[in-house]
């Protein structure tokens, strides 16, 4: 078999395979908002609309994101990025000192890698068990949850929490590996908006829990949209990992 034209076939096969995966997720969700004009996406959480008309929507959407992740995760462990054998020079100049050694294959396991790849298959499993077990129905805040609302809300608190920290720890990496220097820059702004939009949500969750302060004109809570904007700025994440662990990050 001729490896030369099959493993740069697999690299587009895989990232094709997230981007569609992204696009089936916000299509999916989208499409949710749409057909539920009387629901606040202002207010409610985009698992609540499991409950809504068309709820089959939502665990498709968990899904394609899982599948779009699944594809980004196996394009990272195979690392099948093609490179010659670097010379001499080149090899003295990328055997930093503070960073990870690179072979012909790419990067070797570094702590840090090792981490963010464990997060992703969590982040990849919540989002499995998110789909399976949906929540329970919008405006039970008060009430006990039943079995899957708790196994749905454990999903995910693991979702929610473990991307942006894989975000972080992958950009840490891929910033010293100067394959992946022209997509430097749109990795790190992403990360970062990662991390940001995490802790509003915490915020507007916790919130809408407790006294529910944080109200703005006719809505009693923005926990759903701060919810879609941290799913968005992990869609974005993963896009620009997806283009950045192509053979060629410039494309």
């Amino acid at each position: 078999m001729n490896t030369t034209l099959t493993r740069p076939r697999t690299m587009r096969r895989q990232r094709l395979t997230v981007y569609a995966g992204l696009a089936g997720y916000v299509t999916a969700t989208g499409a949710a908002d749409l057909i539920n004009p009387d629901w606040s996406p202002i207010e409610a959480m985009v698992s609540h609309y499991a409950h809504a008309d068309a709820g089959w929507l939502i665990p498709l959407a968990l899904l394609s994101l899982a599948t779009a992740s699944t594809a980004l995760l196996h394009r990272i462990i195979s690392g099948n990025e093609p490179r010659p054998t670097p010379q001499p020079a080149e090899t003295a100049l990328l055997r930093t000192a503070d960073g990870p050694r690179w072979t012909a294959g790419g990067p070797r396991w570094t702590a840090g890698g090792k981490a963010a790849t464990t997060l992703l298959v969590v982040w990849i499993a919540a989002l499995i068990l998110g789909a399976l077990f949906p929540t329970d129905p919008y405006g039970q805040w008060d009430r006990p949850p039943s079995t899957s609302g708790m196994v749905h809300g454990l999903a995910a608190l693991l979702a929610f929490t473990s991307l942006p920290a894989a975000a972080v720890l992958f950009t840490r990496v891929w910033r010293r590996d100067p394959r992946r220097r022209p997509a430097a820059r749109r990795l790190t702004v992403t990360a970062v908006l990662t991390v940001i939009a995490y802790l509003v949500l915490v915020l507007t969750f916790m919130d809408v829990q407790g006294s529910r302060a944080l109200t703005f004109g006719p809505w009693e809570s923005l926990v759903g949209l701060t919810e879609r904007l941290t799913l968005w700025s992990y869609v974005a994440w993963l896009a620009v990992a997806a283009h950045a662990t192509s053979h060629d990050p410039r494309r």
